[in-house]
């Protein structure tokens, strides 16, 4: 039961935070942004461009449960190297293949190293706007480490306003179904954004681009055996930053999940609560 409840609470608080809302609405989007020349003022609009690059994601995550007094606690770290490429695509868009290079987890969850493994090698392709909205997403399979490891995918590039200047705010709501075999998921994020403005980024100038989020969540379904229902919700805090060119440049996000699994046919009450931070880094 503690692996299928700790498992559960990954996927849950991963689909409810790890994914970008939507942009405003906007008209057809310029070409990508070029970098100012050297003196220049930065620009006042960024477009997604084409480009390759490799990405670092490390994650930190603790999660406790109750069970019937029983306190369990588990916690795991991970770390995966990605390959991603960004290419022209039909009507303006951008296609995406992401590819997973290496992946790393320590983890007290007997088994998780190994589930993570099965994401390596393997290639999801999405479709953004040059605002960062994701268009379509293909994962490489089915199974349950695609289903996990695609909500990293799904929507990786932050989506930006029409306008870029700093100061410029917008809220936004996106109502989600994230995939997961077996389970009926459903999340609702409230989120408000700021263009902060334009800094230093690991030696790169950067467009800065903050999040303060909340968000529900509510399941369904069988897992290992066990018939659960979930309710809960949890808030969310990141920084993203973009360059001039159009190139994502990494982002932190920090975020606190709480969930209650009723499981139907024991009749009893699992209280969750999850702790993520999670880092991600562009490669030199």
């Amino acid at each position: 039961m503690r692996r299928s409840f700790a498992l559960l609470t990954t996927l849950l608080a991963a689909a409810a935070c790890g994914g970008q809302a939507a942009a405003p609405a906007a008209s057809t989007a310029p070409a990508p942004s070029r970098p100012p020349a050297a003196g220049a003022a930065d620009p006042a609009t960024v477009r997604y461009g084409a480009n390759t690059g490799r990405y670092r994601v490390e994650q930190n995550m603790h999660v406790t449960q109750d069970v019937m007094g029983q306190i369990t606690e588990v916690d795991a770290t991970t770390m995966m190297l990605i390959s991603a490429a960004f290419t022209a695509a039909e009507a303006g868009n951008l296609a995406a293949d992401f590819t997973v290079d290496s992946v790393t987890v320590t983890s007290s969850m007997p088994g998780a190293a190994e589930a993570a493994a099965g994401s390596r090698g393997k290639t999801w392709r999405s479709v953004f706007s040059p605002l960062g909205r994701s268009v379509s997403f293909t994962p490489p399979d089915t199974g349950a480490t695609a289903s996990q490891t695609g909500e990293l995918f799904r929507e990786f590039l932050p989506t930006l306003p029409a306008s870029t200047a700093p100061g410029t705010t917008w809220v936004d709501t996106v109502h989600a179904t994230p995939s997961q075999p077996g389970m009926t998921i459903r999340s609702q994020s409230v989120r408000q954004h700021q263009v902060v403005g334009w800094e230093m980024h690991d030696g790169v100038r950067a467009l800065k681009v903050a999040t303060n989020g909340v968000y529900t969540i509510s399941g369904e379904g069988e897992s290992q055996g066990q018939q659960l229902l979930m309710t809960g919700g949890g808030t969310n805090v990141s920084e993203r930053f973009i360059s001039a060119a159009g190139v994502f440049l990494g982002s932190a996000v920090r975020d606190s999940t709480s969930l209650n699994v009723s499981v139907v046919s024991a009749g009893i009450e699992v209280p969750v609560r999850q702790i993520r931070r999670s880092t991600t880094t562009r490669l030199p």
